[in-house]
């Protein structure tokens, strides 16, 4: 069996942002995840300072990969064509980077600004007119990319994230505008526990187009200790013959800036503490493989 590749999100243990990964790099290597999660803009002025990091990350056996929302003057989802526009040009940006660094994957919700609810009423006919233009804005940034080994996977948010792509089907219907062999979907545990009726349908939904995963339970804790239908989850994988990666994107420290991003008001976990958190992320490790083995998924 392929080794399976494990991920995890930068942000994991954090109250606020770090623009200073190394310790990252060296706390996620050590407990044996082989890619880490980043994102873009702290790099966007200096690429030989990524060059560096992707070096030293690949020495310690990890593989640096993107993630991120755009920015609200770059959403290309806005009615604002200069705001399109920029979405574009902050696209070709991101793109030249990762061609510069040799980064192959970008996860997240790119198309648009995060987080991007809404208050205001949004008929859905309103709604497919937005969602169309999105589509072949986001068509238009990335037609670069066809043909090369950079893969991007949009990732569905839950209605309280945003409003344009909610559910694994929305977002087949977005890559099937886009056109483009290198654009997936991404999909997450906690925004599917939030949206899909089924999260075995969703997953066979996704089907094909399925190429990256953020791993995290209804509540946004590690995976293994909720309530998120697992066994569904590994099941619909096999089905669809998903060899992609495994990363886990959760949230369990209030507080800060970070919790308050992602509207965490609670401890999930009690006493937590450096060496309890890594005891429970290489239970979630142990978790993911078990479950693997058990349904016969090969990873990346």
């Amino acid at each position: 069996m392929v080794k399976l590749k494990t991920g995890i999100h930068f942000l994991f243990g954090q109250s606020e942002p770090v623009t200073y990964f190394y310790p990252i790099i060296d706390r996620f290597a050590s407990l044996g995840f082989e890619c880490v999660e980043l994102p873009p803009d702290p790099f966007l002025r200096d690429y030989e300072q990524l060059r560096d990091l992707v070096q030293y990350a690949g020495e310690k056996g990890v593989e640096i990969v993107f993630s991120c929302g755009f920015p609200k003057d770059c959403d290309m989802a806005s009615d604002d064509c200069a705001v399109r526009e920029n979405g574009i040009r902050y696209m070709h940006q991101i793109l030249e980077m990762m061609e510069h660094a040799d980064i192959r994957l970008l996860g997240g919700t790119f198309y648009t600004k995060w987080p991007s609810y809404r208050i205001e009423t949004l008929p859905m006919t309103e709604k497919r007119r937005i969602f169309e233009r999105t589509a072949l804005c986001f068509k238009n940034a990335v037609k670069k990319i066809h043909g090369s080994s950079i893969v991007l996977t949009i990732e569905p948010l839950n209605r309280f994230e945003g409003y344009l792509i909610n559910t694994a089907e929305e977002g087949v219907r977005f890559c099937e505008i886009v056109e483009n062999p290198n654009v997936g979907l991404m999909l997450d545990g906690f925004h599917m526990s939030v949206e899909e009726n089924s999260i075995q349908e969703a997953i066979l939904t996704a089907g094909k187009y399925l190429r990256h995963l953020h791993l995290a339970e209804n509540n946004r804790r590690l995976p293994g200790v909720g309530m998120f239908q697992w066994e569904e989850y590994f099941s619909a994988l096999k089905d669809i013959g998903y060899s992609g990666r495994f990363d886990i994107e959760a949230f369990t420290t209030p507080g800060g800036s970070v919790a308050a991003s992602v509207a965490l008001w609670r401890e999930l976990e009690e006493g937590m503490n450096l060496e309890k958190e890594n005891e429970m992320l290489l239970q979630s490790i142990h978790f993911i493989e078990t479950k693997c083995r058990f349904y016969n998924i090969l990873g990346e």
